[in-house]
Protein backbone atom coordinates (compact mmCIF):
# COMPACT_ATOMS: atom_id res chain seq x y z
CA UNK A 1 0.00 0.00 0.00
CA UNK A 2 2.90 2.36 0.69
CA UNK A 3 4.22 1.84 -2.85
CA UNK A 4 0.82 2.61 -4.36
CA UNK A 5 0.52 5.69 -2.12
CA UNK A 6 4.00 6.83 -3.23
CA UNK A 7 3.06 6.41 -6.91
CA UNK A 8 -0.07 8.48 -6.38
CA UNK A 9 1.93 11.34 -4.80
CA UNK A 10 3.29 12.33 -8.19
CA UNK A 11 1.78 15.46 -9.75
CA UNK A 12 -1.52 14.90 -11.50
CA UNK A 13 -0.73 11.82 -13.58
CA UNK A 14 -2.60 8.72 -14.65
CA UNK A 15 -0.73 5.40 -14.62
CA UNK A 16 -1.16 2.80 -17.33
CA UNK A 17 -1.48 -0.19 -15.02
CA UNK A 18 -1.17 -2.67 -17.90
CA UNK A 19 2.33 -1.34 -18.61
CA UNK A 20 3.38 -1.69 -14.97
CA UNK A 21 6.06 -4.33 -14.44
CA UNK A 22 7.47 -5.29 -11.06
CA UNK A 23 10.53 -7.25 -10.07
CA UNK A 24 11.65 -8.22 -6.59
CA UNK A 25 15.39 -7.80 -7.05
CA UNK A 26 16.35 -8.84 -3.52
CA UNK A 27 14.54 -10.42 -0.57
CA UNK A 28 15.96 -11.90 2.62
CA UNK A 29 13.05 -11.73 5.09
CA UNK A 30 14.16 -8.43 6.60
CA UNK A 31 14.82 -6.38 3.46
CA UNK A 32 13.33 -6.26 -0.03
CA UNK A 33 14.27 -4.27 -3.12
CA UNK A 34 11.42 -3.83 -5.60
CA UNK A 35 11.92 -2.43 -9.11
CA UNK A 36 8.94 -0.95 -11.02
CA UNK A 37 8.74 0.21 -14.62
CA UNK A 38 5.75 1.65 -16.39
CA UNK A 39 4.09 4.43 -18.29
CA UNK A 40 2.15 7.44 -17.08
CA UNK A 41 0.29 10.31 -18.70
CA UNK A 42 0.31 13.91 -17.52
CA UNK A 43 -3.25 14.70 -16.47
CA UNK A 44 -2.82 18.21 -15.08
CA UNK A 45 -5.43 20.81 -16.06
CA UNK A 46 -2.78 22.90 -17.82
CA UNK A 47 -2.23 20.16 -20.44
CA UNK A 48 -5.88 19.28 -21.19
CA UNK A 49 -5.98 21.21 -24.47
CA UNK A 50 -2.59 19.95 -25.67
CA UNK A 51 -1.30 16.70 -27.08
CA UNK A 52 -1.06 14.02 -24.41
CA UNK A 53 2.28 13.89 -22.63
CA UNK A 54 3.43 10.33 -21.94
CA UNK A 55 6.29 9.60 -19.57
CA UNK A 56 8.04 6.32 -18.88
CA UNK A 57 9.41 5.71 -15.43
CA UNK A 58 11.47 3.33 -13.38
CA UNK A 59 11.27 3.35 -9.63
CA UNK A 60 13.16 1.37 -7.03
CA UNK A 61 11.91 0.86 -3.49
CA UNK A 62 13.95 -0.46 -0.58
CA UNK A 63 11.65 -1.94 2.06
CA UNK A 64 12.64 -2.95 5.59
CA UNK A 65 10.67 -4.82 8.22
CA UNK A 66 9.39 -2.20 10.66
CA UNK A 67 7.46 -4.43 13.05
CA UNK A 68 7.05 -8.18 13.55
CA UNK A 69 4.51 -10.38 15.30
CA UNK A 70 1.39 -8.73 13.91
CA UNK A 71 -1.90 -10.16 12.73
CA UNK A 72 -4.12 -12.96 13.87
CA UNK A 73 -1.37 -15.57 13.98
CA UNK A 74 1.28 -13.09 15.19
CA UNK A 75 3.41 -13.96 12.14
CA UNK A 76 2.71 -10.91 9.96
CA UNK A 77 5.20 -8.10 9.32
CA UNK A 78 4.79 -4.40 8.67
CA UNK A 79 7.09 -3.18 5.93
CA UNK A 80 8.24 0.44 5.58
CA UNK A 81 9.86 2.16 2.61
CA UNK A 82 13.35 3.12 3.72
CA UNK A 83 14.51 4.45 0.35
CA UNK A 84 13.12 5.02 -3.11
CA UNK A 85 14.54 6.27 -6.39
CA UNK A 86 12.43 7.61 -9.27
CA UNK A 87 13.74 8.01 -12.81
CA UNK A 88 11.48 9.60 -15.46
CA UNK A 89 12.40 9.17 -19.12
CA UNK A 90 10.85 9.61 -22.56
CA UNK A 91 8.89 6.50 -23.56
CA UNK A 92 9.72 4.45 -26.61
CA UNK A 93 7.46 4.56 -29.67
CA UNK A 94 6.25 1.02 -28.87
CA UNK A 95 5.32 2.02 -25.32
CA UNK A 96 3.25 4.97 -26.57
CA UNK A 97 1.47 2.85 -29.22
CA UNK A 98 0.32 0.34 -26.60
CA UNK A 99 -0.51 2.90 -23.92
CA UNK A 100 -3.88 3.19 -22.20
CA UNK A 101 -5.72 0.69 -24.38
CA UNK A 102 -8.10 -0.28 -21.55
CA UNK A 103 -10.91 2.11 -20.62
CA UNK A 104 -11.23 2.98 -16.93
CA UNK A 105 -14.32 1.94 -14.98
CA UNK A 106 -17.08 4.53 -14.69
CA UNK A 107 -16.89 6.60 -11.50
CA UNK A 108 -20.07 5.07 -10.05
CA UNK A 109 -18.49 1.58 -10.31
CA UNK A 110 -15.28 2.72 -8.62
CA UNK A 111 -17.06 3.97 -5.50
CA UNK A 112 -19.50 1.09 -5.12
CA UNK A 113 -18.42 -1.10 -2.19
CA UNK A 114 -18.27 -4.84 -2.71
CA UNK A 115 -21.10 -6.66 -0.99
CA UNK A 116 -20.05 -8.76 2.00
CA UNK A 117 -22.77 -11.25 1.05
CA UNK A 118 -21.70 -11.71 -2.58
CA UNK A 119 -20.61 -15.16 -3.71
CA UNK A 120 -17.23 -13.70 -4.63
CA UNK A 121 -16.69 -12.32 -1.11
CA UNK A 122 -17.76 -15.61 0.47
CA UNK A 123 -15.46 -17.54 -1.84
CA UNK A 124 -12.51 -15.34 -0.87
CA UNK A 125 -13.32 -15.75 2.82
CA UNK A 126 -13.35 -19.54 2.42
CA UNK A 127 -10.01 -19.54 0.59
CA UNK A 128 -8.44 -17.31 3.22
CA UNK A 129 -9.87 -19.42 6.06
CA UNK A 130 -8.61 -22.58 4.37
CA UNK A 131 -5.08 -21.16 4.14
CA UNK A 132 -5.17 -19.81 7.68
CA UNK A 133 -6.41 -22.98 9.37
CA UNK A 134 -5.15 -25.80 7.16
CA UNK A 135 -8.58 -27.44 7.33
CA UNK A 136 -10.22 -29.33 4.48
CA UNK A 137 -12.81 -27.38 2.45
CA UNK A 138 -15.87 -29.08 4.04
CA UNK A 139 -14.65 -28.21 7.54
CA UNK A 140 -13.86 -24.63 6.51
CA UNK A 141 -17.33 -24.22 5.05
CA UNK A 142 -18.94 -25.73 8.15
CA UNK A 143 -17.18 -23.36 10.56
CA UNK A 144 -17.51 -20.19 8.43
CA UNK A 145 -21.21 -20.85 7.75
CA UNK A 146 -21.92 -21.50 11.44
CA UNK A 147 -20.23 -18.15 12.18
CA UNK A 148 -22.60 -16.57 9.65
CA UNK A 149 -19.66 -15.55 7.41
CA UNK A 150 -18.13 -13.38 10.15
CA UNK A 151 -14.42 -14.07 9.63
CA UNK A 152 -13.32 -12.97 13.10
CA UNK A 153 -15.99 -15.08 14.80
CA UNK A 154 -15.11 -18.07 12.60
CA UNK A 155 -11.44 -17.73 13.57
CA UNK A 156 -12.33 -17.67 17.26
CA UNK A 157 -14.59 -20.69 16.81
CA UNK A 158 -11.79 -22.56 15.08
CA UNK A 159 -9.32 -21.81 17.88
CA UNK A 160 -11.83 -22.83 20.52
CA UNK A 161 -12.71 -26.06 18.71
CA UNK A 162 -9.03 -26.87 18.22
CA UNK A 163 -8.21 -26.24 21.88
CA UNK A 164 -11.15 -28.43 22.94
CA UNK A 165 -9.98 -31.14 20.51
CA UNK A 166 -13.34 -31.06 18.69
CA UNK A 167 -11.69 -31.20 15.26
CA UNK A 168 -10.42 -34.63 14.17
CA UNK A 169 -6.97 -35.01 12.59
CA UNK A 170 -8.66 -36.05 9.32
CA UNK A 171 -10.11 -32.53 9.07
CA UNK A 172 -6.65 -31.10 8.40
CA UNK A 173 -5.02 -31.16 4.99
Amino acid sequence: MEIIRALMELPSVVHDFLSLQTDVMHYNGQLAVIHLTGLMRDDSPSTHNQAELYLAFTRNFVLKVDKEGLGLGKKAYRWKISNDHLNIINPSRNQVQGAFKVCPLPRNRLNAPASEDSLDAKSHKLILFLQLTGLTPPWCTRIVESAEWDFERASKMFLEMKNNREIPELAFV
